[in-house]
């Protein structure tokens, strides 16, 4: 997974961005959750995470939390949440889970839609909130990375097949130069829908490396010389 050297060698960190994308409680807290990565691989993925969000940070990275939830049900009804699909699986079995999709209980203010607290954005770290799986759809996503210069975007995150996988298109196609971090990412959907998605990233969209490797590049790249 390590990344060839010329590309190392071209990449900016004050021209970068850290993405964590849906580290939220419904899907990472065992406590609290219900569209629940694998328990038993979850204390390792949120610790990958947390020492990831950390180097990033010590780097002076600009780092941006994505997050979904619904808007509370008003009168008529949940105003953004009626895609058809969805619509579809609720109540039935998601693959790679062995449990029914439930809906209507992931929406603003709720514990579910909480990020996990020791990944939650500190002061001044943006917070874009996206209705469906990209997280440039309907969002200021590319505002933000656009005002910061950035041209490299180091990204983490759950469901890795769906809205990692669905966010990474969306960068590709903005020509911004993508990193994933494998062991910080996880999929509801089990692990060969986790293994799936990062072999599509790596062999059409982007890099993919661990996040040891992730905090050798930027040890490297700042042992020679380059800013931050």
């Amino acid at each position: 997974m390590a990344m060839p050297q010329e590309v190392v060698d071209v990449i900016d960190l004050d021209r970068s961005a850290y993405l964590q994308i849906d580290m939220q409680r419904r899907h990472v807290d065992p406590g609290v959750g219900y569209h629940l990565i694998d328990p038993a691989k979850t204390a390792d993925i949120v610790t990958a995470a947390r020492a990831a969000l950390e180097t990033a940070r010590a780097a002076n990275i600009p780092t941006l939390h994505v997050a979904t939830y619904s808007r509370r049900p008003s009168p008529w009804g949940f105003a953004d949440h009626r895609n058809p699909f969805w619509e579809y699986q609720t109540g039935k079995i998601v693959p790679g889970m062995g449990k029914p999709r439930q809906s209507g209980k992931n929406v603003e203010g709720s514990l579910y839609a909480e990020i996990l607290p020791e990944l939650a954005p500190q002061r001044d770290e943006p917070v874009v909130v996206k209705r469906r799986y990209s997280g440039f759809y309907g969002t200021d996503l590319e505002n933000i990375l656009r005002g910061l210069q950035a041209e490299t975007l180091f990204i983490c995150g759950v469901n890795t097949n769906n809205c990692v996988l669905a966010t990474v298109y969306d960068a590709f196609s903005r020509d911004f130069r993508i990193v994933v971090l494998s062991d910080a990412c996880g999929s509801m959907n089990g692990d060969d829908y986790h293994r799936f998605a990062l072999m599509e990233i790596e062999a059409a969209l982007g890099f993919v490396i661990t996040v040891g490797e992730f905090r050798a590049l930027v040890e490297r790249r700042r042992a020679v010389g380059v800013p931050r």
